[in-house]
């Protein structure tokens, strides 16, 4: 089933608002989040999200534009992951 963007915005913004540290912090709750509870992806799927994510610079980011491009049409459901793990941040500084 995909994600709407209101769901993937409302996910996003609650990971990236309840999880402090490292970027590596972050997994776990993606991972409970993620597969255990919305059911947008399976194990192998969310270990190649975790795995791009670690190649690249900016492993939260990659990470959150992967799962929003995979659960939505596109573009928009990557531009709304990336915007919502990101915003708390930004507010809180």
């Amino acid at each position: 089933m995909p994600a709407t963007l209101g769901q993937l915005m409302l996910f996003f913004l609650k990971a990236g608002s309840m999880t402090f540290g490292s970027g590596l912090v972050i997994v776990p709750f993606l991972e409970k989040g993620l597969i255990e509870e919305a059911h947008w992806l399976g194990a192998r799927e969310f270990l190649v999200a975790v795995a791009v994510g670690m190649i690249s610079p900016g492993p939260v980011v990659i990470t959150a534009t992967f799962v929003g491009l995979h659960r939505s049409p596109v573009f928009w459901g990557s531009l709304v992951s990336t915007i919502g793990i990101f915003l708390p941040s930004f507010c809180w500084s």
